[in-house]
């Protein structure tokens, strides 16, 4: 009888312990991330509010966002936790950014022709100082001189003649062969 007893309680202790742990995992998630506090660690959240169903990098912050349903009130609540240096900085409704992705790569467009006019600008006024010519293409690509001086230039530099009048006196004499 006692070795039955015993064979009972280990049975109902096993049951008992099995619903024990059943019934604590079913506490809500959005419940749990109430538990998140400024400062903990990324292994701190996840232990009190479980996995992200997002993660990302942006702004230099590592971004976890939490889907959590709502019985109660039938609907989704979506939460971030902000990381910075591995401890949490925000905790909150997800950031959203000033401006979508469409306005600021218009943005970007613009800072970047504005820089490339004052880079062109800088350089142009620098050749300008040092007495460097510099050549223009025209639209249909082909690279043309600015001056007689730069046609001079180039025919120092490279031995390129800069027109056929002046290849004709350059080329070397020809000679009749001695009968």
């Amino acid at each position: 009888m006692v070795f039955s007893l015993k064979k009972h309680l280990v049975r109902y202790g096993a049951l008992i312990a099995c619903l024990v742990g059943f019934t604590a995992c079913q506490t809500p998630q959005h419940k749990r991330f109430e538990n998140v506090q400024l400062g903990m660690e990324k292994l701190d959240v996840v232990d009190a509010a479980g996995t992200p169903a997002k993660t990302r990098r942006w702004q230099g912050k590592d971004r976890w966002t939490y889907e959590m349903w709502n019985k109660a009130d039938r609907t989704t609540i979506v939460r971030e936790v902000h990381f910075q240096n591995g401890r949490v900085t925000y905790i909150g409704r997800p950031v959203m950014p000033a401006v979508s992705a469409e306005e600021q790569d218009k943005i970007n467009e613009a800072i970047d022709a504005e820089e490339n006019r004052r880079i062109a600008e800088d350089e142009e006024r620098r050749d300008k100082e040092l007495g460097v010519a510099r050549v223009k293409k025209t639209s249909q690509t082909q690279v043309q001189p600015l001056d007689e001086h730069d046609e001079r230039l180039r025919e120092s530099l490279y031995g390129i003649p800069a027109n056929k009048e002046r290849e004709k006196r350059k080329r070397a004499p020809v000679f009749e062969p001695v009968k």
